[in-house]
């Protein structure tokens, strides 16, 4: 039973984060997918609604996590992405946000699969991003 304006938890992890919003939920299922096979343990978080976020859950998961992966599939200014780095920088949350969202810059026309592709918003793309920053001396678990 989810409360109305709550987020909902879809898998309990505890090496980094992914919050979803709308069409990018199933692509982060596809992402915890990819991530468990690596042996990492994703929270996958369906946010389900983008006001007014779900402070206290993002709040409670960023005092687990080192990393938070946030996945729109719309502008991350203005967006949820730039909502959730405001209120975990307003909350002194010491973890290291990915935000996986369209840049502020024309997107050209094509399928939807392909713009995905473009922006980095497919499945590869995350893990790949995802990779490099694990790969990187800043990624602590």
């Amino acid at each position: 039973d989810i409360e109305l304006g709550r987020s909902e938890v879809l898998i309990k992890g505890e090496d980094l984060a992914l919050l979803a919003y709308g069409s990018m939920v199933n692509t982060a299922y596809q992402v915890a997918a990819a991530l468990q096979k690596e042996n990492l343990n994703p929270y996958l978080v369906n946010l389900r609604f983008a006001k007014p976020l779900d402070s206290g859950l993002i709040l409670d998961i960023a005092g687990k996590v080192n990393h938070i992966l946030i996945l729109e599939e719309g502008s991350f200014l203005g967006g949820i992405a730039e909502s959730i780095s405001a209120l975990l920088a307003n909350n002194n949350m010491p973890v290291k946000i990915i935000a996986c969202a369209i840049e502020d810059k024309f997107v050209t026309y094509g399928s939807r699969s392909i713009l995905l592709n473009i922006a980095g918003l497919d499945k590869d793309s995350i893990v790949n991003r995802i990779k490099t920053a694990i790969s990187e001396k800043t990624w602590q678990r």
